[in-house]
């Protein structure tokens, strides 16, 4: 009667069972959390990606909104051409814009640019993060008004490995009187 008690026990090696099954499905659950949280990461990068890009194509869209209809204030081969706006009291005001990639990321330039020398004469430039290749513009010709109807904006976006081919076109509303 005094082994009774023990063979109501666990005995070692039961215990050293139990206590690999549960080491393994800890195993098992923190594989998983890893992995997920790999895949979030993954997923953030990839959504940055794609907001900075939407940000750049918003910034040429709206440059390409108050574009001059004029075709002698465009440099196609540069991507550069002349921008109008008005200000809050109603003035009109103009800069050239021009976009071009660097190493440092997609760059927008706005300055003072000098046709016959082909230089900037005073700029600022803004770097954009966006993942973009290479930039070309073109612009669709009135033939009887010599005007510019519309302008195109093609580039070249690397994601994820890819190169896409992507395009921005706008109608020149920016009638200067």
């Amino acid at each position: 009667m005094r082994y009774k008690r023990l063979d109501q026990a666990f005995s070692l090696i039961e215990c050293m069972m139990y206590l690999s099954c549960a080491s393994l499905l800890g195993l098992f659950a923190f594989g998983f959390a890893s992995s997920l949280y790999r895949d979030m990461a993954g997923m953030r990068s990839i959504m940055h990606a794609s907001l900075y890009l939407q940000l750049a194509r918003d910034v040429v869209q709206r440059d390409l909104l108050g574009a001059s209809e004029w075709l002698h204030d465009y440099v196609p081969e540069q991507n550069i051409f002349k921008k109008y706006w008005i200000d809050d009291v109603g003035h009109q005001h103009a800069a050239w814009v021009g976009y071009h990639v660097t190493p440092k990321g997609f760059a927008r330039v706005q300055g003072s640019y000098n046709q016959k020398t082909g230089s900037w004469s005073k700029k600022s430039i803004s770097y954009l993060p966006a993942h973009i290749d290479s930039i070309d513009l073109f612009c669709q010709i009135d033939e009887k008004t010599k005007r510019v109807q519309s302008i195109t904006m093609t580039y070249f976006v690397v994601q994820q490995g890819k190169k896409q081919e992507l395009s921005d076109r706008s109608l020149v509303r920016n009638k200067v009187i």
